[in-house]
């Protein structure tokens, strides 16, 4: 599984290299998306782990 540092890393990294994504809303949504899946993977593996 990805971290979120992992995610924002590899996102400054493609910023730098391609500037115009920096407005792009589906590059920014994407991100959005890849770091609330990585949370909500967080939240089901704290619940199983209250849970048992």
């Amino acid at each position: 599984m990805v971290t979120i540092e992992e995610i924002i890393e590899l996102k400054v990294n493609a910023l730098v290299t391609n500037l115009s994504l920096e407005k792009s809303l589906a590059f920014h949504l994407d991100t959005y998306l890849q770091i609330l899946d990585c949370c909500n993977a967080e939240n089901e593996k704290l619940r199983l782990t209250i849970e048992t």
